[in-house]
């Protein structure tokens, strides 16, 4: 008897904001090595990815916000593993497909919550404890407009970074910049 197929529906988003990501190094912090980002979109993402297959209706998850904007994860997995015809396990490393806003590779740094991107998606039912769900795994990701942090100018933090030792502490009102520290 032939094994049924698992549903697997791909889908592309349109430009989107993205958060708490992890495309270029995987997050290891709650387990295996993981691909991940946090798509910030308008709640009628929800509705169109519901709107792909008729058993999607209600099981799409997601946490929306006071702003009513939705947050969904999106995740894959740094190895993939799986048995052949043989039964021989395999296991193969697989990175998501990351492109500039020019369909070329993209080769910069890890990007920053903010950023704009499109997000290409397989969507597979999936069952655990909490019940049934759609698992949104994470295909590709082009970028759009990338925010970068990290140091330098571009930490929106901080600021510039200072050369160690360029302050002279010798004078207490020289480094009053208000700041309790």
């Amino acid at each position: 008897m032939a094994k049924a197929k698992k549903l697997r529906v791909g889908f592309q988003t349109g430009v989107v904001t993205l958060n708490y990501n992890h495309l270029i190094t995987p997050d290891t912090k709650f387990g295996p090595p993981v691909y991940q980002t946090t798509i910030n979109a308008d709640k009628s993402l929800v509705a169109e990815l519901e709107a792909l297959h008729p058993s999607f209706k209600g099981k799409i998850p997601y946490k929306e916000l006071d702003d009513g904007t939705v947050n969904l994860k999106a995740k894959q997995r740094r190895y993939i593993t799986w048995f052949d015809d043989k039964g021989t396990k395999q296991e193969k490393e697989a990175q998501p497909t990351l492109l500039d806003s020019n369909n070329q590779p993209y080769t910069g740094a890890e990007p920053w919550g903010g950023t704009t991107a499109e997000v290409a998606l397989f969507l597979e039912p999936t069952s655990g404890p909490q019940g049934e769900s759609i698992a949104l795994r994470l295909k590709g990701v082009r970028f759009h407009d990338v925010v970068l942090g990290g140091g330098g100018d571009s930490d929106p933090l901080f600021g510039p970074s200072v050369p160690s030792g360029a302050v002279d502490s010798s004078d207490p009102e020289a480094d009053d910049d208000g700041l309790p520290f």
